[in-house]
């Protein structure tokens, strides 16, 4: 993935429609100017395909760099030029925004997940996981505020072009949260206090987190608490075990607005409106239960309950300020059966551009999470829980440690 030029995209506050637009005044060539679009910059963004020496030297124009500056040319150590220094901003971020040792590690794998709490061998009941609402929407600041703006028109222009274009679904914010310990035993608790809020102001601002001028002025070292104005994602993780022990794996698809062609656990849903009951209040179940659904064509009560779900740590993306709650859920099918009916059609069944099914055991399932790349931060989190929860940490740390 050619990061970099991503970058240099979003940090002018364009959607990949609009570079386009701008990349097609730079091509007095008609015969090259009709190649141009949306998709197109996308897949190079993506390192699907690499421009041409033509387009290459467009986009230096483009954005006032040269083609290593935009990940464009390999330098002699045969790593992309740009990618290095991606690795180099990514490392003092990490430095910065949280101590290494406590970031999440799946074997030699690291990552930008922070756990905040769960260690995979106890798990949330459901009495112990509350949410809270307020109807108070956050007024961004001037400067986030415009970028929010400046989405919604771009994205009413693609629309009424007949282009590709971003809906704005509304969504929650993460006001506030208290992990505690309940009972003689000290089970796991968590409350979660939210308010409203959408897509574009998602867009708007923890998708920005990769401009390093928007993170330094907003967000700060400690994450326990949400940053203001930076907590518009909640989801929901969950890796399905079904009767026949095999594991569902999935690969995100390539035109979703956040994380695409990442590999994942069996479903990630984001908490939204219609995850709410009467009185406003994020349902984390049902929101776990529509995941299901729409992703895999599981149906509850016929296949599962949302008593079959089982939380098992709570944390953040420390890249975007993504909070989520991971778990695992067993439910009566057979993997096959699943593959059946996603051929015959899911709601959401573009989300995923691919599934793959495993052995649920530590050996197959780190030997894959090694041979493929790049994975949701979340969702290795996820998988290595699930796997503790099941054979226990010696057992997983053992396979990992051989990796």
């Amino acid at each position: 993935m050619n990061e970099r030029l991503r970058r240099e995209r979003e940090l002018r506050g364009w959607s990949l429609d609009r570079a386009a637009d701008e990349l097609f005044k730079l091509c007095p060539d008609r015969r090259k100017r009709g190649d141009i679009n949306g998709n197109m910059i996308h897949r190079w963004e993506l390192g699907i395909h690499l421009p041409s020496p033509y387009y290459r030297e467009k986009l230096c124009q483009l954005y006032g760099k040269n083609a290593a500056e935009l990940g464009l040319i390999e330098d002699r150590s045969g790593k992309n030029a740009a990618e290095l220094e991606l690795i180099k901003d990514q490392s003092n971020l990490l430095l910065q925004q949280g101590q290494p040792g406590d970031l999440f590690q799946f074997g030699p794998i690291s990552s930008s997940f922070l756990i905040l709490d769960g260690d995979g061998h106890h798990e949330f009941s459901p009495s112990n996981i509350r949410c809270h609402f307020q109807p108070i929407f956050q007024d961004l600041p001037p400067d986030l505020e415009a970028r929010r703006r400046k989405i919604q028109r771009e994205q009413d222009q693609a629309r009424s072009e007949g282009r590709s274009f971003y809906w704005n679904g509304k969504r929650f914010y993460l006001d506030r949260f208290i992990i505690s310990r309940e009972g003689p035993d000290e089970n796991l608790a968590l409350d979660l206090w939210f308010g409203p809020s959408d897509y574009y102001t998602f867009l708007a601002t923890n998708m920005s987190l990769d401009d390093p001028a928007i993170r330094s002025r907003y967000i700060s070292e400690e994450w326990d608490q949400p940053p203001r104005f930076f907590s518009n994602a909640f989801g929901i993780y969950l890796l399905v075990v079904t009767r026949s022990n095999e594991v569902i794996l999935t690969r995100r698809g390539v035109f979703l607005g956040s994380r695409p062609l990442e590999f994942n656990v069996s479903m990630c849903e984001g908490l939204s409106a219609s995850d709410a009951d009467p009185s406003g209040v994020p349902d984390l179940y049902h929101c776990a239960t529509r995941g299901l659904t729409e992703e895999l064509g599981l149906m509850a009560p016929l296949d599962f309950s949302s008593q079959d779900i089982r939380f098992l740590s709570f944390g953040i993306d420390i890249r975007y300020a993504q909070f989520c709650l991971l778990g695992v859920i067993k439910v009566p099918c057979r993997a096959d059966d699943l593959i059946r009916r996603r051929r015959m059609g899911v709601k959401d069944r573009m989300e995923n551009k691919q599934i793959y099914v495993l052995r649920f055991d530590p050996q197959s399932l780190a030997s894959f999470v090694v041979s493929h790349s790049p994975w949701a931060p979340a969702g290795l989190a996820c998988l290595y829980h699930c796997l503790v929860y099941e054979f226990g940490r010696d057992k997983v740390d053992h396979c990992l440690a051989a990796l």
